[in-house]
């Protein structure tokens, strides 16, 4: 521990800067000791520092007051750009061996590509970092601060900015909100490494883009389910029994080997779909029927993404149901979680924009483009899972 004495500072010159920033990167490395070599942080938050200081108070505006102190909103930019430099070096090192990684930490190559990352993530932090709580509430790695979490939650509260400052309500408002906070929900879960309750929601998730992509196409059907939903609010908040109106519904169902009244009333709508159930024989009131219908009309260019949504839908189901633990390897859960949800939230977000006339960049970086990139990282990384790599993984991170 450094003791807290400002008065050591001061000589008859004033204050010795030198001697201020020599304290604030001894404490920097004491924070981080755990988690990064403190020669390699250091160097590169001053690499940062160096290039981004003309800038610097523009994303890190230094407002300070008593009032802000108190209630904690003081921004304490050096801590801030820390953590992004922590969680993109352990983002780019996943798998890595230990050799491997001293050479890159020690290549200049690398050390300019993570200062532009880090950088990056400055310029999006009215968007990303800014929001996070200062501490976790479980130790565990800095899920937010690797690539793709970031480049989420950083498109989600873009997303509530436009939904929230849009003149008009549209059609499907509900669910673009609903899709970009369930996916905040769960980056929150990684952030405090709650990552077996994130599944539930990723499950909710997914069905609501998935029923987003058929009622971008079917308007008719968006409306027969809001009626639905409405019945069932009805009968399931308020005890009320099924209308007439909706057992008339029933009785001349289109499929009538489906006899389940919950489940009619859940997807019921697709009724209204002219062809779906030409196309959708078995379990057609479902989310499965609803995956096998953009199965069968998706242009075929699409085909791969429908059906990687079929297989994590599927394995969010065996997450919720079963019994199977996050807790050995939780960065097998990272991979799960950030593919359903860029799935999603890079899906909705560029309609989104369209709808609204809003550009897709961010503070002028393209965060479509970066995100594909970091994703290539994230694939590459995840087809190299092994027991080995997630044994290696953890005792290296362990040895800091």
């Amino acid at each position: 521990m450094i003791p807290l004495d400002p008065f050591k500072y001061n000589t008859a010159k004033g204050l010795n800067f030198k001697m201020i920033t020599q304290d604030q990167d001894r404490a920097l490395r004491n924070i981080f000791r755990n988690e990064i070599k403190g020669n390699f942080l250091i160097k590169i938050l001053h690499a940062v520092l160096d290039d981004i200081k003309f800038d610097l108070n523009e994303y890190y505006p230094l407002n300070w007051s008593l009032e802000n102190s108190i209630a904690g909103g003081s921004d304490i930019f050096q801590y801030d750009i820390c953590k992004m430099i922590v969680g993109l070096h352990k983002s780019n090192m996943i798998f890595v061996s230990e050799s491997e990684r001293l050479k890159k930490q020690e290549n200049q190559e690398y050390q300019n590509k993570l200062v532009s990352e880090v950088i990056d993530n400055i310029k999006l932090r009215k968007y990303g970092s800014l929001f996070f709580r200062q501490k976790q509430i479980m130790q565990g790695d800095r899920f937010l601060y690797f690539h793709i979490p970031y480049d989420l939650f950083v498109i989600c509260m873009r997303i509530n900015e436009l939904l929230r400052t849009c003149k008009e309500k549209f059609e499907l408002f509900p669910f673009y909100s609903q899709i970009s906070n369930n996916a905040l929900a769960t980056l929150s879960l990684l952030e405090d490494n709650y990552l077996d309750n994130a599944y539930p929601i990723c499950r909710s998730t997914i069905e609501l883009y998935i029923e987003l992509l058929i009622f971008t196409n079917y308007q008719s059907a968006f409306k027969k389910y809001n009626y639905f939903s409405s019945i069932e609010i009805y009968k399931s908040c308020c005890g009320q029994d099924y209308s007439q109106e909706f057992l008339n519904l029933y009785e001349k169902r289109k499929n009538q080997k489906e006899s389940n009244k919950i489940k009619f009333l859940h997807f019921g709508w697709v009724d209204e779909i002219k062809d779906y159930h030409n196309k959708v024989i078995n379990d057609p009131y479902s989310i499965g029927g609803l995956i096998k219908y953009l199965k069968k009309t998706f242009h075929k260019d699409d085909l791969d993404t429908i059906n990687i949504i079929e297989v994590l839908y599927k394995r969010c189901h065996t997450y919720s149901h079963g019994t199977i633990q996050g807790r050995t390897y939780p960065l097998l859960h990272y991979f799960e979680i950030c593919e359903m949800l860029r799935l999603s939230i890079v899906g909705i977000y560029k309609p989104l924009c369209d709808l609204l006339k809003a550009n897709t960049n961010i503070n002028e970086i393209d965060i479509l483009a970066k995100i594909e990139k970091d994703y290539e990282l994230l694939a590459n990384q995840y087809n190299k899972r092994s027991t080995e790599n997630f044994e290696n993984y953890y005792k290296q991170n362990q040895n800091y």
